[in-house]
């Protein structure tokens, strides 16, 4: 990780970054399943890939399953992770993470 990136996601954490997280920048975040459910692998989750998810999932009440980038499982595990991911990439780039959600069409009221 690079060392500001770094920086940021301590503070962003209170200085205790989860141990699934494993690479973030301004566009990504990285991080580690380490689950049987969703399989043990990492996955990169983008800012278009949580604007997709806000556009496409999170208003789909007739499933308990939801997709983020390559995260398919139970919707309360899933959009907690959305959910933090919105928060890091407006935390580290917010004039990004507006960009990736108007270009869905999305209306960001943050």
């Amino acid at each position: 990780m690079r060392e500001n990136v770094h920086e940021k996601l301590n503070s962003f954490y209170g200085d205790d970054i989860p141990g699934y997280i494993l690479d973030a920048g301004k566009t990504f975040i990285t991080l580690h399943t380490g689950d049987e459910c969703f399989g043990d692998r990492d996955v990169r989750i983008t800012m278009d890939d949580v604007a997709d998810y806000y556009l496409n999932q999170a208003t789909n009440i007739t499933s308990g399953c939801r997709t983020l980038a390559e995260i398919i499982g139970d919707w309360r595990f899933v959009d907690m992770m959305a959910g933090e991911c919105l928060e890091w990439f407006k935390a580290i780039n917010i004039a990004g993470m507006r960009r990736a959600a108007r270009r869905r069409g999305l209306m960001p009221k943050f």
